[in-house]
C-alpha cells in the first residue's frame, strides 16, 4: 500500500486507534520480510507518528520502553535521509553504517554476537497526500541488519566463487 501510495494523509493523525493499527502493521511486516529490525514512520516536521514495536528474533519480545522514548524524542528533521527524502520526495538507500536507532539483539540466548549485527542498511521513501503524487507528508524509514547480508556472504556457493580472489584465511566481504 505504501509504495503504490493508497496511504492518505488520513493515516498520518496522531489519534492512538490509527497510531496502534500502523503499529501493528508494521509489527506485521516484520513478521513477513524477516529482514527488517525496525520500521518508523516520521511526520514532516521530524516527529515519530509511529514505528514497530518488538524485536525482529523469532521470541519477538517487545522493544524496550527506554528505547521507544528515545524513538519518540528523537528530532528525525536533522538526520540526511529525513531532510534529503522531504526535499527530493524519492526514495533513497542508506549506506550501511551504525544506525543511532540500533536495536539490542538477544538472538537464541546468544551472549557474543556477531559484529554484523552492530551494522544495519537504511531504506526511506517519501509518504505523500492521497493519490500518491501530492506533497510529501513524511518519511518512512526501515532498518534491515547487515547479519542478514553477511548471511548470504557466507553461504558455500558465494564463499566458493571468491576463491583465489579472498586470500584463503579470509572470507569475502558483503560490502560490495
Amino acid at each position: 500500500r505504501w509504495a503504490a501510495g493508497d496511504v492518505t494523509t488520513q493515516t498520518f493523525s496522531l489519534e492512538h486507534q490509527n497510531r496502534a493499527q500502523l503499529t501493528r502493521e508494521f509489527d506485521r511486516y516484520l513478521d513477513l520480510k524477516t529482514v527488517y529490525d525496525l520500521v518508523l514512520l516520521v511526520s514532516s516536521d521530524g516527529r515519530l507518528v509511529t514505528c514497530s514495536s518488538r524485536d525482529p528474533a523469532p521470541e519477538h519480545p517487545p522493544l524496550s520502553e527506554r528505547l521507544l522514548r528515545y524513538l519518540f524524542a528523537y528530532d528525525y528533521s536533522r538526520t540526511d535521509w529525513f531532510r534529503t527524502v522531504m526535499d527530493r520526495g524519492q526514495f533513497l538507500p542508506v549506506e550501511h553504517h551504525i544506525s543511532p536507532f540500533h536495536l539490542e539483539f538477544v538472538h537464541g540466548g546468544e551472549t557474543e554476537l556477531d559484529a554484523a549485527w552492530d551494522y544495519s542498511l537504511g531504506f526511506a521513501a517519501p509518504v505523500r497526500a492521497a493519490g500518491g503524487q501530492g506533497e510529501v507528508r513524511g518519511v518512512l524509514y526501515a532498518l534491515v541488519n547487515w547479519k542478514y547480508v553477511q548471511n548470504l556472504v557466507d553461504t558455500p556457493v558465494i564463499t566458493n566463487s571468491f576463491r583465489g580472489l579472498v586470500k584463503e584465511d579470509r572470507e569475502p566481504s558483503p560490502y560490495a
